[in-house]
This record gives structure tokens, C-alpha cells and sequence, in this order.
């Protein structure tokens, strides 16, 4: 079992880490774009492990840190692939 994780009492249910609400919005935009977790460590500079680790909650906290650079490489990303549509579209 996880020592991070806490549960809800009686159901052993994880119970998502502070800050969790600010990056779930996140992780669901990546994978609608179809971006994996190594493309936002590459990006952001983050290592894959901990990128897995935060996407499962299996940290104390999600930190403002983690957030903003998590963001940051999305945003970068999405950029990148609309330049690409762009550039596709006037083939």
C-alpha cells in the first residue's frame, strides 16, 4: 500500500492529495490532446517517474511548482501540435 495515499475511512478508497483539483483538469486536457507523460517531462523538465507519481496522486501534495511547470509544458505542447494542424491544413 501506498504510505502516501490516505483513505477514506471503512471503504479504503484513495482520497486524492491537496491540490489534486488543479491538476486533474490538467491531466485530463493531455490526454485529450493525446499527450504522453514523457512528452511533459521532457518539456518541463520533470522527471517521467515523478510525473506518473503526481498524475496518481501518490504524493502528500500537489505543489504550486509542479503545477505551473506541468502547465507551462502543456501549454508549449499544444502550441506546437496547433502550429502542425495549421501547417497541415494548408497542404
Amino acid at each position: 500500500m501506498d504510505r502516501n495515499a490516505t483513505h477514506a475511512p471503512q471503504c479504503g478508497v484513495p482520497i486524492p492529495p491537496p491540490g489534486w483539483e488543479r491538476l486533474a483538469p490538467l491531466v485530463a486536457r493531455r490526454r485529450r490532446l493525446g499527450v504522453t507523460q514523457g512528452a511533459i517531462s521532457a518539456a518541463s523538465g520533470i522527471l517521467s517517474a515523478e510525473v506518473c507519481r503526481y498524475e496518481r496522486g501518490r504524493v502528500p501534495r500537489v505543489t504550486d511548482r509542479f503545477i505551473e511547470r506541468y502547465r507551462s509544458a502543456l501549454d508549449r505542447i499544444e502550441e506546437v501540435l496547433d502550429a502542425n494542424q495549421g501547417e497541415d491544413d494548408h497542404e
